[in-house]
């Protein structure tokens, strides 16, 4: 017969020194295994419906719960996180405002988070929809996780810190064992959303460090990161400079990892072809968002005699969300799907019902164009803008607007909408979030470069001229004037021309006119700062129009419900007209001047400095 472990230990180890036996007994101990799997999701962003046309068999609020019991039943031990962008303006989130029902919170409820990062889009209504949102919709149900967020400044807010309805990290006992989860938001919150005097730190390694610090501390076996930092790269780059974090899941990038036997929803395709993601020892995993899949990640522990949790093993997959006309679908949730999905479809149905205008044209909204060129949709928002200002300047007392200026991030349809009925739903899905109108009246025209150099900062370009990526949404879709920039110069340095519709200058040769200002509308968000718009000193008057709004009434009043071809061709009409020229200098020759301005701002010529130094000597003399 085979002696156990600890009989052959005796035997080698007699009893004549107790402590040491014991000890030796603890370190000898036969590990156990513990297995837990973490059910995720990302960015679901209150696509509630399903993917929208041709997709409508794929995603949607109750067929995700449907199946993520199903998964449940498969497993012996799991929790449910979410790694944020909640809910996002829109028509479906609409459906909740106007109808006081918080359809998002019902259905997060319905699937049984244990905890979920707080994301960029969760604050794009403003500190009080999202208190109301947690407060009268999840209402406890779970925890909502930012480390690097200071609530202080947002009462509302903060009074759901003190109740713990959000916290920094939470603790959850699951089957004999302790999981601590942390939470980190994207640093640039103020710049992409409207978090009012909520303070954000991008202290990252240090704040998630002294996170796992105290969640050990507090008796964490198991330590897990939900982040939300707008692309898996920059979970990557904090990771290594962390220790005792077992696993990361990420939010904000809407990539896609995935096994080569996963089953992905018809059109999408693999960022990477592994699931999950290996960072050192850290498994990093993330999903594409919208309802349309449910992360799996399979994890087993060694568990030593001592208590000490080691990951041993991690495995797994996507999950996609299909209905039952496909083998891994499911059938709709019946309770989520009365409660939820139905009013809201309803709902919508009604906007998309509402023709309000017809178009001969295709209105071009497409992201990466959007964000990096004009287009007739982008004139045609801002003119909308400008009119509705227009409309309100006797009447609250400011000067005539003379500019508008909306950032293409703003604009969040993604597509070209179609020429002929246009309806109240198109304006809900280009311009959803809660940006009300804004007016500066008197911008400085120095300020006004600033503003223009911000709107074409970063642009990317090749060596050519091409442009090969779609910007930044700060990039300025313009109404009242005409914008004449070089993005081979360097950042800051772009702006070469800018005149009003009037015929008046303000920028002229790369200078600001001296003792010229203009009377500028915004977005409420780039005019509280975001997408690093320089106006923290500029007074503001606040016109309560939405900007979703000011697109329906410009249209259905200003155009008579007639979007013509000849006033907002393809393309655009010029506003924007962009230069690529290596004559720096403006005197008509590339000559030594040139090669010195490329020289004296080395680095700041998004890293094509080479490229814009080739191109100078290439074409020196002409």
């Amino acid at each position: 017969m085979i002696p156990s472990p600890t009989q052959a230990l005796l035997e080698h180890h007699p009893l004549e020194n107790p402590k040491m036996l014991l000890e030796l007994l603890a370190a000898s101990a036969i590990s156990q295994t513990y297995e837990l799997t973490i059910f995720h999701c990302n960015d679901t962003e209150s696509q509630l419906i399903d993917l929208g046309s041709g997709l409508e068999d794929f995603g949607g609020a109750a067929r995700f719960v449907t199946k993520i019991n199903e998964l449940r039943n498969l497993v012996g031990n799991s929790i449910t996180v979410s790694s944020g962008d909640n809910t996002i303006p829109g028509p479906e989130f609409n459906a909740s405002l106007d109808s006081g029902v918080w359809y998002d919170a019902l259905a997060f409820n319905a699937i049984g988070f244990d905890a979920k990062c707080i994301g960029n889009h969760d604050f794009d209504l403003g500190p009080s929809t999202l208190a109301e949102f947690l407060t009268d919709g999840i209402n406890g149900s779970a925890t909502y996780l930012s480390a690097n967020l200071d609530f202080s400044g947002e009462s509302a807010l903060q009074e759901l810190v003190n109740s713990g309805q959000i916290a920094s990290s939470t603790l959850i006992e699951k089957n004999g064992a302790t999981i601590g989860i942390f939470g980190l938001t994207t640093p640039n919150l103020p710049f992409i959303s409207s978090p009012g005097a909520v303070v954000v730190s991008d202290q990252l390694v240090s704040i998630a460090q002294s996170e796992i610090n105290s969640l050990r501390a507090d008796g964490a076996d198991i330590v897990i990161m939900l982040s939300h930092l707008q692309g898996l790269e920059n979970e990557l780059e904090i990771i290594p400079g962390l220790t005792g974090l077992d696993v990361a899941v990420a939010g904000g990038g809407d990539e896609i990892l995935a096994n080569t036997d996963a089953v992905l929803v018809p059109g999408d395709s693999v960022d990477q072809p592994v699931y999950p993601l290996m960072q050192g020892n850290t498994p990093v995993v993330t999903a594409a968002g919208a309802f349309a899949y449910i992360g799996q990640l399979d994890l087993v522990f060694d568990v030593d005699g001592k208590g000490n949790y080691t990951l041993s093993s991690a495995s797994g997959n996507p999950v996609r969300v299909a209905s039952d006309a496909y083998s891994d679908g499911v059938v709709a949730d019946a309770t989520v799907q009365s409660t939820v999905v139905d009013p809201v479809v309803a709902y919508v149905a009604d906007l998309a019902t509402n023709v309000i205008a017809n178009s001969e044209v295709g209105l071009d909204a497409v992201r990466n164009n959007i964000r990096a060129v004009e287009t007739n949709y982008g004139n045609l928002i801002a003119d909308s803008q400008l009119w509705q200002a227009q409309q309100s300047a006797a009447e609250l007392g400011y000067a005539m607007p003379e500019v508008a200026i909306q950032n293409g991030g703003g604009i969040r349809n993604d597509s070209v909408v179609i020429p002929g009925d246009y309806t109240a739903l198109d304006t809900f899905d280009a311009c959803p979030f809660g940006n009300f109108l804004s007016v500066l009246p008197s911008v400085s025209s120095s300020v006004m470069h600033d503003l223009l150099e911000n709107c074409v900062q970063q642009i990317e370009y090749d060596a050519d001229g091409g442009r090969y990526g779609g910007g930044t949404g700060r990039f300025g879709q313009i109404a009242g004037g005409t914008l004449q920039y070089n993005n081979a110069r360097c950042r800051g340095d772009r702006v070469i021309s800018f005149v009003l519709d009037s015929g008046r200058a303000i920028v002229v040769d790369g200078e600001p006119v001296s003792d010229e200002s203009v009377s500028l509308v915004l977005n409420s968000f780039i005019a509280a700062g975001g997408d690093e718009y320089p106006t923290a000193d500029e007074p503001i008057v606040v016109v309560g129009v939405p900007y979703q709004r000011c697109l329906q009434n410009y249209v259905v009043d200003a155009l008579s419900g007639s979007i013509t071809a000849s006033d907002y061709p393809e393309g655009g009409v010029g506003r924007i007209q962009r230069d690529f020229g290596y004559d720096f200098d403006g005197s008509d020759t590339i000559d030594m001047a040139d090669v010195l301005y490329v020289i004296d701002n080395w680095g700041s010529f998004d890293n094509f400095d080479f490229d814009v130094l080739l191109g100078v000597l290439v074409t020196f003399g002409e």
